[in-house]
């Protein structure tokens, strides 16, 4: 992008603002900031914090932190209780905060920071860059599919010929004036939203709406710090986000170099000495309008990487209508494996219903062909495992840990050949009332124990369950049954479970097993129609125990993954 005109007085001072809430980031991560800030801006500059505090604090304690703050150089600390006009959304709260800092601090004009942003060169002369406008704005380089959909639904899309949609990020912006009734403005006319980053979507609607008033700077003035350390390295700025926040402390700025380096050994975090894992992981996966999953699934997948496991990603992505596919491609920049993209002939349905031929076929053959790609460069050690993973699963960053502990655990653990989870549905509260326990990894959903893949699921004794639970814990299936289950159920205090065939949207299999062509994925039924198939992983669990001679088995003790 072509370098703007600098006008205007050149000694102006340069007002940095922010916002913290008046928690651990005022000692963890404020102190960072302000270093940064002082140390890579010349000339004069003021820092100022509007600090967002606990009403249920005591005053002596509000008053300690802002003398603390003061000491440290601060020039203005203005120090107000939350007061969320915006109830149930408490993010959107905050990016309301920031259009009405200049008159919080009684300023003319200032440059917003995120306090999460490290500042590694001089931001001096923003402040005279297009002194006619009212807001100067840097592009975000992440992939925000919703915020596009919704910016194209309320009538803001771009342009033809303007080279594709760019977005503003709203954690790096310079203000000539207070924009608060602009974003209360936006937030009236369009109340209906995303969910997922609903700030930046009104902030890209003042953007626009603001017309030439609105002017964008060069890149070079701030990048957000995802999975483009390429575009980072030439930044004034650069703004930590999402999983990446917790790494910030142990990341260093090589100014000769321009070059963002991450120390390893405070990120690697050293596996206590009882648990196992994983020498190696080759990750295989099927993809289909997943934009909004995809970033639990990568920041799980760089976890792992920072904690210097091996990993090959082998996806297939098909048919999305969002960014599902330009997310996967970037995730796979500088990565070992292969991104496959298809478009069937044949739409298959989601949902409830659809255990059909027409649904299940494409994704056995799908599931066949990209598990082929990843034996084909399969290493020739025997100690890598291959990780089928579906979409929409939830998981911790510790579940390979877990699996091998309870792997452990069973007399024969050299005989099992395939693990899996006890993956439980996620339900609204409302649907099973008297019977919802809250889900500890994804606040605002519940779990009641019901096991999700019943279809996929066939006991010991080659029994089908489908669609209620074989295992007696289910609390679901059994609240308001007016017969009891017609079959025998597996007991709860039983950790490790062997079965003819399982499934759950995360297993592990030792890579060397899949080596063989024959265990791969199909599906047959009866009747014409082929209205009812049977499952394609009974196929695929039947090959691996009769071909191998090994165990399927379902990891009970394992129940942290869900399904959404």
């Amino acid at each position: 992008m072509a370098t703007l005109p600098l006008t205007g007085p050149a000694a102006a001072p340069l007002d940095i603002l922010t916002i913290c809430k008046a928690d651990h980031w005022v000692d963890d991560v404020l102190p960072r900031f302000a270093t940064l800030v002082d140390a890579a801006c010349s000339g004069t500059v003021r820092r100022h914090l509007r600090l967002v505090t606990d009403p249920a604090a005591p005053p002596e304690t509000e008053g300690r932190m802002v003398g603390t703050l003061l000491e440290r150089g601060w020039h203005t600390v203005v120090c107000r209780p939350f007061d969320d006009p915006l109830p149930g959304r408490r993010l959107l709260a905050f990016d309301a905060l920031r259009a009405g800092l200049l008159g919080e601090f009684g300023l003319r004009e200032g440059l917003y920071l995120d306090p999460d942003t490290d500042v590694v060169a001089d931001l001096q002369g923003i402040q005279r860059i297009a002194p006619e406008a009212d807001l100067l704005w840097v592009a975000n380089p992440l992939v925000l599919a919703p915020v596009h959909a919704d910016l194209e639904r309320h009538g803001f899309g771009l342009p033809a010929g303007t080279g594709g949609p760019v977005l503003m990020e709203p954690g790096f912006f310079y203000l000539r004036r207070d924009l608060d009734r602009e974003f209360a403005a936006a937030c009236a006319r369009f109340p209906e939203v995303n969910d997922f980053v609903p700030g930046s979507t009104y902030w890209n609607i003042v953007m626009r709406s603001l017309g030439a008033k609105a002017v964008r700077l060069p890149d070079e003035f701030n990048r957000t710090f995802w999975d483009i350390p390429a575009a980072v390295t030439g930044a004034r700025s650069v703004h930590f986000t999402g999983q990446w926040k917790h790494l910030q402390p142990f990341l260093e700025y090589d100014r000769p170099g321009r070059s963002i380096a991450i120390r390893p050994e405070p990120v690697i975090r050293r596996r206590p000495p009882a648990a196992r894992r994983p020498a190696a992981l080759a990750v295989v996966a099927l993809f289909r309008d997943n934009a909004s999953y995809l970033p639990h699934a990568f920041s799980r997948f760089e976890a792992w990487e920072r904690a210097g496991l091996p990993i090959r990603y082998f996806f297939l992505e098909n048919d999305s209508t969002d960014d599902t596919a330009g997310l996967l491609a970037s995730f796979m920049q500088g990565r070992r494996g292969r991104l496959e993209s298809r478009r069937l002939a044949i739409r298959y349905r989601h949902g409830t219903g659809s255990e059909h031929h027409d649904r299940i076929m494409p994704l056995a053959r799908m599931r066949s062909f990209i598990v082929g790609e990843a034996m084909a460069g399969a290493p020739a050690a025997d100690d890598e495992w291959t990780l089928l993973l579906d979409s929409d699963i939830f998981f911790p960053d510790d579940i390979l840990e877990r699996m091998f502990a309870a792997r452990a655990r069973d007399p024969r653990p050299e005989s099992i050949g395939m693990l899996t989870c006890y993956t439980q549905q996620l339900f609204d509260a409302a649907r099973i009332p008297g019977i919802a326990a809250p889900c500890p990894l994804l606040p605002g959903r519940a779990i009641a124990d019901h096991y999700v893949d019943t279809f996929a699921f066939q006991d010991a004794d080659h029994r089908h369950h489908h669609p209620s639970c074989a295992f007696a814990r289910c609390r679901r299936c059994r609240a308001g049954a007016t017969a009891p289950h017609p079959l025998p159920l597996i007991p709860a205090d039983r950790p490790i479970v062997d079965v003819a065939a399982a499934f759950g949207g995360l297993a592990l299999v030792p890579t060397a097993l899949l080596r063989d062509p024959r265990i791969r994925w199909t599906t047959y039924g009866c009747g014409h129609d082929q209205t009812q198939v049977l499952a394609e992983h009974v196929v695929f669990c039947d090959r691996l125990r009769t071909i191998t001679g090994t165990r399927v088995v379902v990891l009970q003790d394992v129940d942290c993954v869900y399904r959404n």
